[in-house]
């Protein structure tokens, strides 16, 4: 059945006022939006020299080449990273090119590099590689080895070798409306903690000193997660040695993340750390923390299933490790517990199972481990308002704030069959508009301060690389789109081809598929970030409901 549409202006979610208004970046990102923000030679030269994968001290730059000299810097850095694609068809194609990029740094000597190449291929694992390398060549050596192979990142963030240069200006030119961003990967332990133990930090603060260039708080992704763990550890055999090395090195890991945070320059500009991530498993359909988990399940289950440090410490433990230490911090920054998926009543069941442990921590030991809940909001369309709604006052009942985390929104195949791409737009963005409707009209009642996006655009989107991690190697065909992105292709708000659709000189009425409530308004809007603007209007239209509802806003609107 089909259903005409009157014309509605899509919400966006930075004009929800009294929230954090955040978005999602990884280095790769932070990387290329360095380069194409740089007004200055002086400027890019300093961006070079910071670069994952090709750092280099540009020397020929002037006023008059610079945007030249930025092009050619944004598709070098493309040029070099590995298409994600071909990594999921061969894995061992990253560890390649990390040894490539070692022996071409310049640092070995020809004898040194031939001892490298005989210890790797006889070690059992990452700890006796660094132990033979210390032996041979000593541990300031060994340790500015592991510093090289981490300071490349050879495979491709999702989406990042396809995004044009054009479609980072574009992005650049709308950071001034975020006041937050979520820095993923840069924060985890595999990012800072290299193979011989020490901490490297200096990828993390380059993500802490591009928030504070523009002026955004930031939300470290994420302290203690399920794939935070080091392999050696989560791969071995419980036992009283593998325990104590587990805990001995997330103290260390948590101890060194939370002084670098107490440092001055970085004090005020970390607002929120998601402590735990995903405590419980992903998707079902019988939930359960995941140090309980069986961890004997094929390889596309383990991320769902996946322990990482639960394996080898209790709750009770990890706990204990954040009580212990948060003084570092004294205060300045909220402990987020990070849960996704909770829409799903089952899930919510095991979700209060997992509050009331850290509730009886809490109140045993007189101290508080978490201070804010986040929820990630990965969703699709058959997403309804009273879902979204139970799930809200569900996690309300422990009276703390609450954020969206990383929301991004995938349409349903059976659901877009036959639609163009903007009626699947449209039919999206009227989804977009309940939800973000819905979480204003309870943003009070619910303590709801923040929402981030997650995927920019509709290839970053990481269901996108999770699904082609499977059928890549199984020789099935990639998918390349799930329509999950805020952004178009070219990084601009995709509530735009909605705008471009109803503002059309023709009189041709557009159809979709009956699909939920319907929005209709008129696109005037007031100042967004004014109460008794638009969006409070939106909101007694839906709650006064149906035909009353929008002429009381309309009345509303004529009188401002």
């Amino acid at each position: 059945m089909s259903l005409e549409i009157e014309p509605f202006e899509p919400i966006e979610f930075y004009e929800l006022p009294h929230m954090y208004h955040g978005i999602t970046l990884n280095e790769q990102d932070i990387d290329l939006l360095n380069i194409v923000g740089a007004t200055t030679p002086e400027e890019l030269q300093r961006v070079s020299r910071t670069l994952t994968n090709i750092p280099t001290n540009l020397t020929n730059v002037t006023e008059e080449n610079l945007e030249e000299i930025k092009r050619q810097l944004f598709y070098e850095y493309q040029r070099v990273l590995i298409p994600k694609n071909e990594y999921f068809k061969d894995k061992s194609i990253k560890l390649n090119a990390k040894i490539n990029y070692l022996f071409n740094s310049g640092y070995l000597t020809e004898e040194e590099i031939n001892i490298v190449k005989e210890v790797i291929p006889k070690a059992a694992n990452h700890n006796e590689i660094v132990r033979k390398l210390q032996e041979r060549l000593g541990k300031e050596k060994t340790r500015q080895i592991l510093l090289i192979i981490r300071d490349t990142v050879p495979i491709e963030k999702s989406g990042i070798k396809n995004t044009s240069y054009e479609a980072y200006e574009n992005l650049y030119g709308q950071l001034h409306r975020f006041n937050s961003v979520t820095l993923d990967d840069q924060f985890k332990y595999g990012s800072i903690v290299l193979q011989d133990g020490s901490m490297v930090f200096h990828h993390f603060e380059k993500g802490l000193q591009f928030a504070e260039a523009h002026n955004m708080q930031v939300r470290g992704n994420s302290l203690i997660s399920y794939m935070g763990c080091p392999d050696y550890v989560y791969d071995a055999e419980p036992s009283k040695e593998i325990h104590d090395i587990a805990y001995r090195e997330l103290d260390n890991y948590i101890k060194g993340i939370f002084t670098l945070l107490s440092r001055p320059e970085y004090k005020d500009r970390v607002r929120s750390i998601d402590i735990f991530n995903e405590l419980l498993t992903r998707k079902g359909p019988n939930y359960t923390f995941r140090g309980d988990a069986s961890q004997d399940v094929p390889p596309e289950k383990l991320d769902d299933y996946k322990s990482g440090w639960y394996k080898h410490l209790s709750l009770e433990e990890i706990f204990k490790l954040i009580a212990d230490n948060k003084h570092l911090l004294e205060g300045n920054v909220d402990f987020m517990y990070n849960e996704v998926f909770l829409e799903d009543p089952k899930k919510m069941v095991e979700f209060h199972k997992m509050m009331a442990k850290i509730k009886q921590f809490e109140q045993t030991h007189n101290t508080k481990i978490i201070d804010t809940l986040g929820i990630q909001l990965h969703t699709n369309n058959h997403l309804t308002k009273e879902q979204l709604t139970n799930m809200l006052i569900e996690m309300a009942k422990y009276g703390y704030p609450i954020e969206i985390t990383e929301f991004d929104m995938t349409m349903s195949n059976e659901d877009i069959k036959d639609l163009t791409e903007q009626e699947i737009e449209i039919k999206r963005q009227r989804k977009i508009n309940e939800i973000l409707t819905t979480i204003y009209s309870l943003r009070e009642e619910c303590k709801i301060k923040g929402f981030t996006i997650w995927s920019l655009t509709d290839t970053h989107n990481f269901e996108v690389s999770l699904a082609n991690e499977f059928r890549v190697p199984n020789g099935e065909e990639s998918i390349t789109s799930l329509h999950a992105g805020y952004f178009t292709r070219e990084m601009t708000p995709r509530s735009e081809e909605v705008k471009k659709a109803f503002n059309r000189e023709d009189e041709e009425s557009l159809t979709l598929e009956e699909e939920g409530p319907r929005l209709t308004y008129k696109p005037k809007r007031p100042n967004p970030y004014n109460n008794d603007g638009f969006a409070s209007i939106l909101i007694i239209a839906i709650v006064v409901g149906g035909f009353l509802g929008i002429l009381l806003a309309f009345a509303i609107l004529n009188i401002k």
